[in-house]
C-alpha cells in the first residue's frame, strides 16, 4: 500500500513537472517567434538602410546677403545639397550643434526641396534599384540665433532611419 501511495505521488509530480515543462516550451516557442518577426523587420530595416545612399553632397553657410561665409556668427542660412535615390520619399533632417544636442524648431527653422533628375540613374543588383532615379535635395537651415563656432552635423533621415550624415565646420 504505502509502495502504491509513494510512486502514486511520483506519478502526480511528473504529471506537473510535465506540464510546467510543456508552459515553459510554449512560452520558449513565443519568444522564438517574436524575435524571428524582430529579425525580419530589423532585416529589412538594414536593407533599405544599405541601398539608401547619398551622392555628391555640399553644404555651405551664407550671410545675408547670400554671400558665402564660414564664420559662424554671420551665418543666416545652412545650405545642404545632396542626391538621393528617387524612391526615399519621407526624408527629414536633424541638425545637432558642437555640443551634441539636436537642434529644435526654436533653434531655427528647416526647409527642403526635392528637385527630380531625369539624366541620373542608380546602378544597382538589388531589385529595389531597377529604374530608380536619383533626385537632388536641397536642405535650408535659418537659425533664429546666432551661431556658435564649431562642428555641425546634418543627419538625413529616410522614415527616421539613419541614411547620412554631412559635418561643416564654422569658425
Amino acid at each position: 500500500m504505502t509502495l502504491q501511495n509513494e510512486l502514486q505521488n511520483e506519478l502526480s509530480a511528473l504529471k506537473n513537472s510535465y506540464a510546467s515543462l510543456e508552459l515553459n516550451n510554449k512560452e520558449l516557442s513565443n519568444t522564438i517567434a517574436q524575435l524571428q518577426e524582430r529579425n525580419r523587420v530589423l532585416n529589412d530595416d538594414l536593407n533599405r538602410a544599405m541601398f539608401a545612399s547619398v551622392d555628391q553632397s555640399q553644404i555651405e553657410a551664407h550671410r545675408k546677403s547670400d554671400k558665402l561665409t564660414v564664420r559662424a556668427k554671420r551665418t543666416k542660412k545652412l545650405i545642404a545639397n545632396f542626391q538621393v535615390p528617387s524612391n526615399l520619399k519621407n526624408l527629414s533632417f536633424r541638425i545637432i550643434d558642437p555640443q551634441g544636442s539636436a537642434l529644435t524648431s526654436q533653434d531655427g527653422t528647416i526647409a527642403s526641396n526635392i528637385i527630380p533628375s531625369v539624366e541620373s540613374y542608380t546602378a544597382s543588383s538589388e531589385t529595389e534599384a531597377s529604374g530608380s532615379n536619383l533626385q537632388k535635395v536641397e536642405m535650408i537651415f535659418s537659425p533664429s540665433d546666432k551661431l556658435k563656432s564649431g562642428v555641425y552635423t546634418v543627419e538625413i533621415l529616410n522614415e527616421n532611419l539613419y541614411v547620412s550624415s554631412m559635418k561643416v565646420k564654422l569658425k
